[in-house]
This record gives structure tokens, C-alpha cells and sequence, in this order.
């Protein structure tokens, strides 16, 4: 019988060879670039006010209950982990809308809303 290798057919078809130890990274690091790129895409820049007033609008239209609702206010942050929103409800005037319910909706408003909008630097001062 001839010996053929010391390395077992598993090992040489799922690990790095010896002789190129980080073979198997750099295709895993090009997946994961590429990967990255399409789950965040680009987020449209709107100003402060146009934002409040399209979330405010948002939760209005969502049910004629919440047509007292009075409005939002938004902040500028600075994200975290790169691919998340530069921006979080500071606070929320609620009018004479149910507190509960119109918090529900404005939180799922303003959920899609951070996946779709990033605030632009033009348009009025921060609060």
C-alpha cells in the first residue's frame, strides 16, 4: 500500500493550506465587503424640519384617532456602528392623541424611516 498524504480529504478541502494560511479569509473579507454594501444602502439626506414633518404626517395618517397628534422632534447622533441612522426622536408632542397607541405607530414611522432618510447638515441649527 503507498501512503499518500498525512492530511485527510476533510481537512484539505475545508482548511487553509499551510502554505497559504489566509487563502480562505480573503474571499471570506470580499463576501462580507460585498455583503455590506447591499444591506445598508444609501439613505436619502433630508433636513431636520422636512423629516419631523414627515414623520408627524406619517403617524396623522395612520389612523383618524391620531389626526390631534401634534408633532415630532428630531435629533442629530452620531451613529454608532457604521450603516445606522445619524438621527433619533429627541421627543414627541402628542397633542390629544392616546399616548400608547400613537407611540406605537410613530416608533414603526420612525423605524422605516431611519432605514430610508439620513439627516443633512443644511437646513436650521440642531437641537
Amino acid at each position: 500500500m503507498l501512503e499518500h498524504s498525512r492530511i485527510g480529504v476533510g481537512q484539505a478541502c475545508n482548511e487553509p493550506s499551510a502554505h497559504r494560511p489566509n487563502a480562505a479569509r480573503g474571499i471570506r473579507s470580499k463576501l462580507f465587503l460585498r455583503k455590506k454594501s447591499q444591506d445598508h444602502p444609501a439613505r436619502k439626506p433630508v433636513t431636520r424640519e422636512a423629516l419631523e414633518q414627515s414623520l408627524t404626517d406619517a403617524v396623522r395618517a395612520s389612523h383618524p384617532e391620531f389626526e390631534t397628534f401634534a408633532g415630532v422632534i428630531v435629533g442629530r447622533v452620531v451613529p454608532e456602528r457604521p450603516g445606522e441612522a445619524n438621527w433619533v426622536v429627541k421627543g414627541v408632542k402628542y397633542g390629544k392623541a392616546d399616548r400608547h397607541r400613537s407611540g406605537i405607530v410613530l416608533s414603526h414611522c420612525a423605524e422605516e424611516a431611519q432605514r430610508e432618510f439620513e439627516l443633512s447638515h443644511r437646513g436650521g441649527a440642531d437641537k
